[in-house]
């Protein structure tokens, strides 16, 4: 589906109010870090969908067509920031589905060349995760593959691990969506694994780990390997904590970190965001930090 050329992003509804604003956690002091940041890359179970030639003939998780996730994207703003980029020709694709619950869309830009640049790639799988710490099977969203990236753009620093072009600044705009659409198709948490360093810290915001021994060594991570908080930060110690975890990240891709005087490999957790207030009880466990020490190597 491709999106009409126009001027102003006028929806051609009231704007999608129910999609929630994500509320901060105490890492609000570096609010800004999420959209510097915010192109990121989730673990591929699979390989993500191929760019779909068949149209709008599908619904991304047998919902929502193009022409909805067009209509939501102009509502939530999404359109113009694109627009503001110097991105005018947005096209949504919806991929041929993949098995029973495996579904995917992407959105796109037309160059100048008529060529195709990848905006937006999203993969999920709608199934029940089994959590061994609460012994209970609950419907999840899962996240699997989830790409935000400005493409045709010269980095102004390094690319993150993961990285082919530089961040978008859409992901809590486009997780917001997701999130809403989780909760339309009845599911208790959303789920993803993140590949990267950056990406898990990045989610921390929201997520937490399944597994509470992986949230206690990952709260190890961050208080080793990261400045300590500072709850008066500025926008230049926001700027200064990306260049930190930029650099926790690409130092587990190296094989840079290590624990007890060792290699310690980035590993691959389930991390799980409630959508209700029960399973978020069972989430809101006292959580302590390993007495693990990691450090660079």
């Amino acid at each position: 589906m491709r999106l009409p050329h126009c001027d102003n992003d006028v929806p051609r509804s009231q704007p999608v109010s129910t999609i929630p604003i994500i509320p901060d956690t105490p890492r609000r002091r570096y609010g800004a870090l999420s959209d510097m940041l915010s192109g990121v890359r989730l673990i591929e179970r699979r390989q993500p969908a191929a760019p779909s030639t068949a149209g709008n003939c599908n619904r991304f998780c047998d919902r929502w067509s193009a022409d909805d996730i067009a209509q939501t994207l102009v509502e939530t703003g999404a359109v113009a920031h694109w627009k503001r980029q110097g991105f005018h020709d947005i096209i949504v694709d919806i991929a041929p589905t993949m098995g029973h619950a495996r579904h995917a869309f992407d959105v796109w830009t037309t160059c100048e060349n008529r060529s195709r640049e990848l905006l937006v790639q999203v993969v999920v799988w709608l199934e029940d995760t089994y959590i061994d710490e609460f012994d209970v099977a609950i419907p999840t969203f899962c996240v699997e593959h989830l790409r935000l990236q400005t493409p045709n753009i010269n980095p102004s620093h390094e690319l993150l691990p993961g990285q082919d072009f530089p961040a978008s600044g859409q992901l809590r705009r486009i997780f917001g969506i997701l999130q809403h659409w989780a909760i339309c198709l009845q599911a208790r948490a959303m789920t993803e694994i993140p590949e990267f360093f950056h990406t898990a810290y990045i989610f921390s915001r929201y997520f937490t780990y399944a597994d509470s021994g992986m949230e206690s060594t990952f709260r190890a991570m961050c208080r080793d390997l990261l400045p300590p908080a500072n709850s008066s930060a500025t926008r230049s110690d926001a700027e200064s904590l990306q260049a930190a975890v930029a650099r926790v990240s690409r130092a587990f891709e190296d094989g840079h970190i290590a624990l007890a005087g060792a290699p310690y490999y980035w590993p691959t957790e389930l991390q799980i965001y409630p959508l209700d207030a029960e399973l978020a009880r069972l989430l809101d466990r006292p959580i302590v930090p390993s007495q693990e020490v990691f450090r660079f190597l």
